[in-house]
């Protein structure tokens, strides 16, 4: 089995998946990552717009999600 393919997946054993190998993620809080995985800052990774109120016209199912600062916290 490569290490990049869970050993388990959530449906079949309640759990999230478990991988094969794992390394420090370099952030305290995170702790171990999959060795596969990288970390990178959030702001890299996306668009921040603060303060803009998205219509419920704007949010689709389709494109970019839209993530709420709510739900990053």
């Amino acid at each position: 089995m490569s290490t990049t393919e869970p050993v388990d997946t959530l449906e079949t054993t309640g759990a999230y998946s478990k991988y094969d190998e794992y390394e420090e993620s370099g952030v305290e809080w995170l702790g171990e990552i999959p060795t596969h995985w990288e970390t990178i800052r959030l702001n890299w990774a996306a668009d921040y717009i603060n303060g803009y109120m998205f219509s419920p016209d704007e949010r689709g199912d389709e494109g970019l999600p839209i993530i709420r600062i709510a739900q990053l916290t």
